[in-house]
C-alpha cells in the first residue's frame, strides 16, 4: 500500500501566528504465510515493512492584537522526518488451545531541520531501536481465554519537542534529549457467558488486564512545552476491567474502569534550566498529567416499535497533578453524553442510509479538557495549566450506501 497526505495548519501560540505546511507520503508491505505442521499444529509467519517521509515549512509571524498575523516573518524552518521500519512475527498454534508468539521490529527515524533565516541553527538527528516481543495464550473454550505478553517499545520526541532549553548553549535539535524506551508486561483474561436457562439475560462478558510498564528516559515537558527533558526512570502499574450485559429486551449495559499508579522512580532535574542553581529530586512523585482513575458506564436500548437505539453514557476522569513537584492539582470531572442512531440502514430511493445524533457534555459542565504539564505561572503565582474542555456539542452524521 502507498499514500500521500497534504496537511495545512494555522494556530496562535505564545504571541505568534504559526503556519505549518506538510506533505506526508509513504507505503508499507505485508506478507503472511501459514504451514500445517501436523493435524493440530499450525505455524503462521508475518513479515512486513513501512516507510514514511514528512516534509514542509513552518512559518512564524507576530500575532496582532486582533488575532491575525502581521507581515514580518519571524521564523522560517523546514522540518523533515523520515521513518523506516521492518518487522517479523511468528505465531504457533497447537491442540486448538495453546498459542505462542514472538516478534521483532527494527526502526530508524531521521530528523532534518533547515533554518532559512538562521542557517547556523540547521541540524539533523538519527534515532534507532530494536524492539522484541513475546507472548503465550491458552483458550479453555471459545468463550474463555487467558494470555501473558511482554514487549519493548520506544517513543521518539516529536518535532515540537526537540527545541533545546533556553538557558543552555545548544541550538537546533536538543542533543541531550533521548528517546523513551520501555518494557511492558501484561496479563489478561477474556470471558463470555451465555446462560443455558431461558431468561432475560442473554449474554455476559468480562475482560480484565493487569500491566506493568518500566520506562527509561521519560520525556517530560517544561515551560508549557517550550522544551523537554528526560526523567531517568518511571514505573506504571495498573488494571483495566470491562464488563457488559445484554438482555432480550434490547437493553445493554457496559462498564469499564481503569486504576493505575504511575510514578517517577528516579528523577533528578537540574534547576539551572529554570534560573535556580540547585537540583530537585522528583523521585517517587506521581507522573504529571495522568489521572489515577478513569471509568465509564453506558446504557443502550433499542426501541421495539422503531429501528432506533438510544444510548446514555457517564464518563469519569479522576484528579491528576499538573507538575512534577505534585503541587498543582487538576480537579476531577464527570460528563453525561447521549446518542440516537438507526439500528439498521433505512432504504430510501434505492440507497441504504444510516444516521446518528450525538450530544456530548449534556450538562454543559466546565472542566479541564487538557493539561499543560509543568506550566508557567502568572504575576500572582497562579499555575496556567488548564485548557478548557468542550462545552455542550451536537454532532449529526449519516452514511449512504448504494443497494444496486
Amino acid at each position: 500500500s502507498a499514500f500521500v497526505q497534504p496537511k495545512f495548519l494555522t494556530r496562535s501560540e505564545r504571541n505568534t501566528y504559526r503556519e505549518f505546511s506538510r506533505v506526508q507520503t509513504g507505503g508499507s508491505f505485508l506478507y503472511n504465510s501459514a504451514w500445517d505442521l501436523s493435524g493440530k499444529t499450525t505455524l503462521l509467519l508475518t513479515l512486513g515493512g513501512d516507510a514514511a517521509l514528512q516534509d514542509g515549512p513552518a512559518l512564524f509571524y507576530q500575532l496582532t492584537p486582533e488575532g491575525t498575523r502581521d507581515s514580518v516573518l519571524r521564523q522560517n524552518k523546514r522540518e523533515a522526518a523520515f521513518n523506516v521500519g521492518a518487522f517479523a512475527r511468528t505465531l504457533l498454534r497447537w491442540a486448538s488451545t495453546w498459542q505462542l508468539w514472538a516478534g521483532l521490529r527494527s526502526d530508524w527515524l531521521a530528523y532534518r531541520l533547515i533554518d532559512a533565516l538562521r542557517p547556523s541553527l540547521s541540524d539533523s538527528r538519527l534515532f534507532q531501536a530494536l524492539l522484541p516481543s513475546a507472548g503465550i495464550g491458552y483458550r479453555f473454550s471459545d468463550n474463555h481465554s487467558i494470555y501473558a505478553h511482554i514487549s519493548s517499545g520506544w517513543e521518539v520526541p516529536a518535532y515540537n519537542e526537540v527545541d533545546p532549553p533556553p538557558t543552555g548553549s545548544a541550538r537546533g535539535i536538543n542533543p541531550e534529549l533521548k528517546p523513551m524506551q520501555s518494557w511492558t508486561v501484561e496479563l489478561g483474561s477474556r470471558h463470555r457467558v451465555r446462560p443455558a436457562y431461558r431468561g432475560p439475560l442473554q449474554e455476559l462478558y468480562l475482560e480484565a488486564a493487569l500491566y506493568w510498564i518500566d520506562s527509561r528516559n521519560e520525556i517530560v515537558p517544561y515551560g508549557n512545552g517550550r522544551f523537554y527533558l528526560n526523567a531517568a526512570r518511571s514505573e506504571r502499574l495498573g488494571t483495566e476491567l470491562q464488563a457488559g450485559l445484554a438482555f432480550d429486551s434490547k437493553l445493554t449495559l457496559r462498564g469499564m474502569v481503569g486504576l493505575s499508579s504511575m510514578r517517577y522512580r528516579s528523577y533528578v532535574v537540574d534547576s539551572s534550566y529554570f534560573g535556580v542553581q540547585r537540583q530537585v529530586d522528583f523521585s517517587n512523585n506521581r507522573i504529571a498529567g495522568v489521572p489515577t482513575v478513569q471509568s465509564g458506564l453506558q446504557v443502550g436500548y433499542t426501541l421495539p416499535w422503531l429501528p432506533l437505539s438510544i444510548g446514555v453514557e457517564l464518563s469519569y476522569v479522576g484528579s491528576a497533578y499538573a507538575d512534577d513537584a505534585n503541587t498543582v492539582r487538576v480537579p476531577d470531572y464527570a460528563l453525561w453524553n447521549a446518542s440516537i442512531r438507526t439500528e439498521r440502514p433505512l432504504l430510501i430511493a434505492g440507497a441504504a442510509v444510516s444516521a446518528w445524533v450525538e450530544l456530548r457534555n449534556l450538562a454543559n459542565r466546565r472542566y479541564v479538557g487538557s493539561i499543560y504539564v509543568n506550566p508557567d505561572r502568572d504575576g500572582q503565582g497562579n499555575a496556567l495549566f488548564a485548557e478548557s474542555g468542550m462545552p455542550r456539542t451536537v454532532t449529526v452524521g449519516f452514511q449512504v450506501h448504494s443497494t444496486r
